[in-house]
C-alpha cells in the first residue's frame, strides 16, 4: 500500500505540470491565427459574431453555477460534507481579429475564459 502513495505522489506532480503550459505556449495558442486567411479560423472556431473588411469579433458569455461542498470536522479531525454553497461563475471572451485582404494579420482576447477561441495546440 505504501508503495502505491509513493508512486502516486511521483506520478500526480507530472500530471500537473503536463497540464500547465508556458508563457511562451501561452503566446504560440494565442497567436495561432495570425496570418492565417479567416477562412480557416471560421473553420476553427466558428463563425463571427460581428464582421466587416478590417475587422473580425467573436465574443462569448456564458454563467456557469457550481456547487462547492461546505466542510465541518469531527471530534477525531475527520472531515465530512455538510452541505454545498452555491457560486456562480461568469466566463466571458472576446476574440478580435483584425484583417487585411481576408487575413488575420493581429488578434488580440479580452476575457478571462478564452480556450474557445484560442483552441490548445498539438504537442510537438
Amino acid at each position: 500500500m505504501i508503495s502505491f502513495f509513493r508512486g502516486l505522489c511521483v506520478l500526480l506532480p507530472c500530471i500537473v505540470l503536463a497540464a500547465c503550459e508556458t508563457p511562451e505556449e501561452r503566446a504560440a495558442r494565442e497567436t495561432q491565427f495570425n496570418g492565417k486567411p479567416l477562412a480557416q479560423v471560421i473553420a476553427a472556431i466558428g463563425q463571427p459574431d460581428l464582421q466587416n473588411s478590417t475587422t473580425a469579433v467573436w465574443q462569448y458569455r456564458e454563467r456557469d453555477v457550481i456547487f462547492e461542498p461546505i466542510y465541518i470536522y469531527t471530534s477525531t479531525g475527520q472531515a465530512r460534507v455538510a452541505g454545498h454553497r452555491r457560486r456562480v461563475i461568469e466566463n466571458e471572451c472576446t476574440y478580435t481579429a483584425r484583417l487585411s485582404s481576408a487575413r488575420v494579420v493581429a488578434s488580440q482576447y479580452v476575457g478571462n475564459n478564452c480556450r474557445r477561441y484560442a483552441p490548445r495546440l498539438p504537442r510537438a
